[in-house]
């Protein structure tokens, strides 16, 4: 059994820790990566992938606060390849196309992506799309990751392959205009 599921270290010691360290970081722009404010946030941002992967009751603490917003806005989360990779496995595990801050986070992580030099977001989408890697990310709904086109850019539905070169069956992403965090359609390939 996982701690989260069997006490309340979550909700009483993790949310409000964050809560706690957020403005120290935004007082302190001289802080490096190495910084241990910075070291904890991402140890605690880890933990949240997870739980949001595993246990539906703390997805609604993501959707129905501005809680990702306020990490977003410290100074050095949104130039991180390994902060945005938590963050952005953190809104598709949660679906965070269901939030009513949706387009905010999505602005907020695309921006930051889209800030980052080509091979930065190279590696970040490889990061993101490696089955193998460490952290899961949520791929059984489709939706949450179509909230963040410019990241996930599987595009081909031509001859029952995906654009990466993925066998058919699975989910494929077809690059569309968006509006309000509903900006592509899907396609499965049999």
């Amino acid at each position: 059994m996982h701690l989260a599921t069997q006490s309340t270290i979550c909700q009483d010691i993790i949310f409000p820790y964050v809560d706690n360290i957020l403005p120290a970081l935004y007082e302190n722009p001289q802080f490096t990566s190495n910084a241990v404010e910075y070291q904890n946030l991402k140890a605690t941002l880890q933990t949240f992938v997870v739980i949001a992967f595993n246990i539906n009751v703390f997805r609604s603490q993501f959707n129905e606060s501005d809680f990702l917003i306020r990490i977003m806005d410290a100074p050095l989360v949104p130039s991180s390849i390994g902060f945005l990779e938590l963050l952005i496995k953190i809104c598709v595990n949660c679906d965070i196309s269901k939030s009513r801050y949706c387009q905010d986070i999505v602005a907020k992580l695309e921006g930051g992506f889209n800030s980052l030099p080509e091979d930065k977001q190279k590696r970040l989408e490889r990061r993101l799309d490696a089955s193998s890697h460490s952290l899961p990310l949520s791929r059984s709904n489709p939706r949450a990751l179509q909230i963040f086109p410019s990241i996930f850019k599987n595009i081909d539905t031509e001859a029952g392959v995906t654009g990466d070169g993925t066998k058919p069956g699975r989910t494929s992403l077809i690059k569309r205009e968006y509006s309000e965090c509903s900006c592509l359609a899907v396609v499965v390939l049999e």
